[in-house]
């Protein structure tokens, strides 16, 4: 069931699923994407993610991490925006190429 004000978004990038997984499910990785970050960005993890001039972090708790194709994210503090709004990530760059991936079609992240 999705809540009324939920955002989701989905994009294309040239990078594998495991790439795009990995950065996403790795807070050292998606600092280095996004905004820095700490905690566990596995399944059922927390992660909190700092801006630069905003004293409390974005709080987001990971919902489904499912290896390659799904990651969900629920917002469980956003203290810096008005209720219902939460700042969107960039449009990624693609991952650095690992020499471990191989390439799989289809993700949802």
């Amino acid at each position: 069931m999705t809540a009324t004000g939920d955002y989701a978004k989905q994009i294309h990038i040239s990078a594998t699923p495991e790439q795009v997984f990995d950065t996403l499910t790795d807070a050292a990785e998606f600092a280095t994407w996004w905004a820095p970050a700490s905690g566990s960005a596995a399944e059922a993890g927390e992660l909190r993610i700092t801006f630069d001039g905003i004293e409390d972090p974005l709080i987001l708790r990971v919902g489904q991490a499912t290896h390659p194709t799904t990651v969900i994210w629920d917002v469980t503090s956003c203290a810096f925006l008005p209720t219902g709004q939460v700042p969107h990530p960039p449009s990624p760059s693609p991952p650095p190429a690992r020499e471990d991936a191989t390439c799989a079609s289809g993700t949802k992240a």
